[in-house]
């Protein structure tokens, strides 16, 4: 019951709330070898340390009548950022940004099939924002916090995934 390969540059995406790391797989399917191609890195501090604004919504200059253009409540209402702190709507917009990049680079045909791992709590923020050029390549996904991990710890993961049973 597994699918086909797609032919083409298999991609691995491991990330969490404020890090994160692309890989072109090479070498073996069930050894496979990673090539790090781009790391992305959030400079957040902890909530703390972060000034607010007065209702402590998005400091980032987005009007309260909704964004640059947007109609009001588009983007940047309160209802989807209640009860988040400064800290994790950074991550919030570091997520949105990295599923962004594989989305362009999905429509771009930069590569055929995508793994992704990332740590729960993250992947259920990206999932949502995945394009369906960009879900149509996803070939497994796993909740893995391993972005931390060496680039041979992940490549062991990506060969128990992508193993057929």
């Amino acid at each position: 019951e597994h699918m086909p390969f797609r032919k083409g540059p298999l991609w691995v995406v491991a990330f969490d709330g404020g890090q994160a790391k692309i890989f072109l797989k090479s070498g073996a399917l069930t050894a496979p070898a990673l090539d790090l191609l781009k790391t992305f890195e959030i400079d957040n501090p902890p909530d703390h340390e972060q000034s607010r604004d007065a209702e402590g919504r998005f400091a980032d200059g987005a009007g309260r009548k909704g964004g640059r253009g947007l109609p009001a409540g588009v983007a940047v209402g309160a209802s989807r950022v209640e009860g988040q702190d400064a800290h994790e709507q950074a991550e919030t917009r570091f997520i949105a940004e990295l599923i962004a990049h594989l989305n362009a680079r999905a429509d771009a045909d930069a590569f055929a099939e995508l793994v992704v791992l990332g740590a729960p709590q993250a992947l259920g923020v990206a999932r949502p924002l995945m394009s369906s050029e960009l879900s149509s390549r996803v070939r497994v996904e796993a909740a893995k916090d391993v972005v931390g991990a060496t680039p041979e710890d992940i490549a062991l993961h990506v060969g128990q995934l992508l193993r057929p049973d």
